[in-house]
């Protein structure tokens, strides 16, 4: 009869008296342990030679047997784990359809046991590729196999990345209290295990710091951005650091708390500096070109704007090796991420200098992307259409500024009260009154001293 490869570590176990704690020691946890010993997982080849040293055996007696079934049981388990790896490539390049199909396929051709941890691992990242394609209801219900799993087992760091996955659909529809719901469950989850994750801590606390600015809460917030930014660097880790100070100087510009913001703005470019990450330093430079603007320094943010793309340039012709791509730039397609900032600001500072072709230059070339589901980025972004049409009206088209700026108060208007949305009908006010057509003038200039005073009221 052919022994397993969990078989064979129970059985030396307990022939020398050592208890699984004791066995699993700092490599791994006893319930990880457990799931080997019981053929639900398998080890990495790495826990594998350390089990082997602990139990006094050389390797090849693992993975070899009279009848190869232990070494062919381990093949197959190798043969699935590059598989993933290709696969978390391939999401990584956001080719989630390919991961979709590829995943499905392992599904198909191998027999899991409902309480594998394997099995939870390929329905979490076949989930992942689901709600990538907006495939929300099919993946959620392999979200829910896989928390299951990874709770029976106590594998709470596990399970608490898994309800962590639930949160990007409501996101997506800006629906924040059920986003801090969740967040709240991934908590509560997480905190029952034994073992820290601060990696996914950090990026926990990241987002939560994103919903409640959206709620309006931006000093909790900011509060929430300090406890991820203690967390990194207590645990010497320095996980996200430029990120976290970056976001943190935005919280700040939107408080106009402009002597924190140039605190955390200069930390952030420091630790972007040391670690070279390109990606954080052109974030640097727009979110200071945004600041200069805001202090009317146009000329200044001209600069800081000029330096962005000089970033780009160099992230556009590098020939960096995948893994360095991903240290600079985050992920292949990140420097588009603010690309709407770029022309925007260039648009803005044009603008007030009176630059009003230029400013439009830059402005009509602005993409509209649809995949905006941070608040204050989605009321960015639209401003920008109250900017195109103050600007199509100096160049005395002024129908076209109208259409213009309805456009996007129809966009801002998804979030009842806002800055920006006070300033479209009022931009609005001042083309109808250029246009002389003062009642229109009037009923929208009135529209944004109304939107203006509940604001306040808030």
């Amino acid at each position: 009869m052919s022994i397993t490869l969990g078989e064979k570590i129970r059985n030396l176990r307990k022939e020398l008296n050592i208890t699984q704690s004791e066995l699993a020691g700092s490599e791994m946890t006893k319930s990880m342990l457990s799931q080997i010993e019981n053929n639900r997982a398998m080890p990495s080849m790495k826990s594998l030679q350390y089990l082997a040293n602990q139990l006094n055996k050389p390797l090849s007696y693992f993975i070899e047997s009279d009848n190869c079934s232990p070494k062919r049981e381990y093949d197959i388990f190798e043969k699935i784990s590059d598989d993933m790896k290709h696969i978390n490539d391939l999401i990584y390049n956001n080719l989630c359809e390919e991961a979709k199909e590829n995943l499905q396929n392992i599904l198909s051709s191998y027999s899991f046991e409902n309480t594998d941890k394997t099995y939870a691992d390929l329905l979490y990242m076949l989930a992942d590729c689901l709600m990538r394609l907006n495939m929300y209801e099919q993946g959620e219900e392999k979200l829910n196999i896989a928390l299951d799993i990874y709770l029976n087992n106590l594998l709470f760091v596990e399970a608490a990345k898994v309800q962590f996955r639930f949160f990007w659909k409501a996101y997506k529809v800006f629906d924040y209290q059920k986003c801090i719901s969740i967040i709240a469950n991934t908590w509560t989850i997480y905190n029952k295990s034994f073992t820290r994750d601060y990696f996914f801590e950090i990026r926990v606390l990241y987002f939560e710091s994103t919903i409640y600015s959206g709620l309006e809460n931006i000093p909790k917030a900011i509060e929430t951005l300090e406890k991820a930014i203690t967390t990194s660097l207590e645990n010497n880790i320095y996980y996200d650091i430029d990120e976290l100070f970056s976001l943190k100087s935005e919280m700040h510009l939107l408080q106009k708390e402009y002597a924190e913001f140039e605190e955390s703005s200069n930390k952030s470019r420091r630790y972007a500096e040391f670690t070279d990450s390109k990606y954080v330093l052109l974030k640097v430079e727009l979110i200071s070109a945004t600041y200069k603007n805001n202090m009317k320094k146009y000329e200044e943010a001209i600069r800081h704007l000029k330096k962005y793309m000089d970033y780009v340039d160099i992230i556009k012709s590098s020939n960096f090796s995948s893994s360095a791509k991903k240290h600079i730039c985050n992920r292949p397609d990140a420097i588009d991420d603010y690309i709407h900032y770029y022309f925007i600001e260039s648009a803005r500072a044009n603008y007030y200098l009176g630059n009003y072709e230029a400013a439009f230059d830059f402005i009509k070339k602005c993409p509209y992307p649809e995949d905006i589901f941070y608040k204050y980025d989605f009321l960015y972004l639209w401003n920008g259409k109250t900017y195109e049409g103050l600007t199509l009206c100096k160049l005395g088209r002024r129908d076209e500024a109208v259409s213009c700026i309805k456009s996007g108060i129809s966009k801002l208007e998804q979030w009842s009260y806002s800055g920006e949305l006070t300033f479209a009908y009022k931009s609005l006010s001042e083309v109808y009154s250029e246009m002389k057509d003062y009642e229109k003038a009037y009923i929208s200039l009135k529209k944004s001293d109304e939107i203006k005073a509940c604001i306040k009221e808030i």
